[in-house]
């Protein structure tokens, strides 16, 4: 799960429910019920903004005084975000469990990605390079959690497992 840290100075725990610290204590962020449910990434963009991805709510935004929630009505392909990632030039990147979606700080925009982009798994990744380029690392539930029991790892967890590099184009 993710951690962040807001312009007020509140290090944000993701997982469920969302946790925050302020230097003194820790309490659950208990603002909204969707947040009480799994965040699996947070981001901190140039300017400061926390961007919080929800499995089951779409994404979130706090720039420090306000909440802005981005869901399929504002362009998303599902409200179930699987991966987030803030490049360079503070665009954003989402992978969700409908496909890709990239976020100008205007507008998202989904659709027209390669399918080898596609992630439909937890478990899944998007990271950015110095470069530009986007890494989309898909892997399995299997492949993700091999490590935590003793039992063989399923065969199948090595055949999806794959890594992608993706370089965006200017307008994508």
């Amino acid at each position: 799960y993710g951690i962040g840290q807001s312009k007020d100075g509140r290090i944000w725990f993701g997982g469920k429910p969302l946790w925050t610290y302020d230097g003194i204590s820790w309490r659950v962020f208990d603002e909204f019920d969707e947040l009480q449910e799994y965040v699996d990434y947070i981001h901190n963009d140039k300017e400061g903004n926390l961007w919080l991805a929800s499995r089951y709510y779409g994404i979130y935004k706090f720039n420090g005084e306000s909440w802005n929630n981005y869901t399929v009505e504002d362009g998303l392909p599902s409200n179930n975000i699987l991966s987030i990632m803030v490049d360079n030039d503070t665009n954003i990147w989402a992978s969700t469990h409908g496909g890709l979606s990239h976020f100008d700080g205007y507008s998202w925009t989904s659709g027209g990605y390669a399918d080898d982009l596609h992630m439909d798994q937890e478990g899944s990744t998007v990271i950015g390079s110095n470069s530009g380029h986007l890494w989309f690392n898909i892997s399995t539930n299997d492949w993700k959690r091999r490590g935590l029991t003793n039992k063989q790892t399923n065969p199948n967890a090595y055949i999806a497992f794959k890594t992608v590099r993706y370089f965006p184009d200017e307008n994508p």
